[in-house]
């Protein structure tokens, strides 16, 4: 007899087209021995009526209905809810092509742990359609990892394996390592979920068609995160990748020194965002200050290589040396003198989480 699978959707304020399509896409599933859990996560207009409706015409369909929380929260209340042995995550205005969860299924054999597919991704604004997704089939985590930081496709690893979405997950690992999403973190929650489920599991199977396909949508239809500034993006740089350095095995000590690289020029790039938008953080002093505290960052921006002329020698030099209140100077100058040029907002762009799928705000509010 097949497994139960549960999918897990948390919806906000999603509009009816949207989150119509969204669960009709699940409903209509060739893999029909589903839980159908659907987080209403306080919403204010008539997303909970919908939800209630589609219960009553599906005994499959579960509803809870809660206090809006964020989109971790609730992704926490579907897993507290979930029962099925296998777990499949959404978004509520996105939609699963109608094997999706079959062709996940009948990979998850043997010491295989981890199931994704590629992502379609539709552009609602006329540009083209791609499809990201990565050719490694059968890997280890340590594999993952590798490519993670090694890969060179624009299109490829990150993209697809950040996201919690469109992927197959045992509930057994994730209830017996007490895994959850961290409600405190808005920028790439779920992307730090996946690796924290990457660490237990023994070997990952990739079924290379698309098993998710995601909405671009024009910030006129609909608020995604990807559109978003997120000032505080530097604070994930530790707390995703840090996961998938410890993850690596064998490193050869210029493949480390490459990692070091990539992580301190683009940690600098996202400190200096995040002292644009000074105005946005609760304690901006606090926050930067958490860059000095952390020996992981220390590490990296010691092997810092400026990639341009005009790129700063002195703010790497403050972090490594743990001057807070110069690096905050020196970010404040930074920033103040990007302000002024129409070229800024480029410059300092999160042009290495342009290949990633940000997740958060998109379906619930923050």
């Amino acid at each position: 007899m097949n497994s139960l699978i549960s999918t897990i959707t948390p919806c906000y304020n999603t509009a009816r087209e949207y989150l119509c399509r969204l669960i009709d896409s699940i409903i209509n599933q060739s893999y029909t021995n589903l839980e159908i859990v659907l987080v209403d996560d306080g919403s204010t207009d008539e997303t909970g009526k919908i939800l209630d409706e589609y219960m009553a015409k599906d005994k499959r369909v579960v509803v809870v209905h809660k206090k809006n929380g964020g989109e971790q929260s609730a992704r926490n209340a579907g897993l507290y809810k979930a029962t099925g042995e296998y777990l499949f995550f959404t978004d509520s205005d996105d939609e699963i092509p109608q094997n999706a969860i079959e062709t996940l299924y009948s990979k998850m054999q043997g010491k295989v742990d981890f199931v994704f597919g590629s992502y379609f991704f539709f552009f609602c604004n006329g540009s083209p359609s791609r499809i990201s997704g990565c050719t490694r089939e059968i890997a280890t985590p340590a594999e993952i990892a590798h490519d993670v930081f090694f890969e060179n496709h624009l299109y490829g690893i990150r993209e697809v394996i950040f996201p919690c979405d469109g992927k197959l997950y045992r509930h057994s690992i994730i209830r017996e390592n007490n895994l959850s999403f961290d409600e405190s973190i808005h920028l790439e929650g779920c992307a730090i979920f996946v690796v924290q489920y990457l660490s237990y599991c023994r070997k990952v199977f990739n079924v290379i068609v698309p098993t998710y396909i995601y909405y671009k949508y024009d910030i006129s239809q609909r608020f995604q995160a990807t559109q978003n500034a997120y000032p505080d993006a530097f604070l994930m740089v530790e707390d995703l990748f840090k996961p998938y350095f410890g993850l690596l095995a064998d490193i050869m000590p210029a493949e480390q020194k490459f990692i070091y690289q990539y992580l301190s020029n683009n940690l600098i790039r996202l400190l200096v965002r995040g002292a644009m938008y000074e105005n946005e953080f609760r304690d901006f002093e606090r926050a930067m200050m958490q860059c000095i505290n952390s020996d992981f960052l220390i590490n990296a921006v010691s092997h810092y290589k400026r990639e341009r002329k005009n790129d700063s020698i002195f703010i790497p030099f403050a972090i490594k040396h743990r001057w807070g209140y110069l690096l905050i100077r020196l970010l404040r100058k930074r920033a103040k003198k990007l302000s002024r040029t129409a070229r800024c907002a480029e410059h300092i762009s999160m042009n290495y989480f342009s290949n990633i799928k940000t997740t958060d705000a998109k379906g619930s509010a923050q």
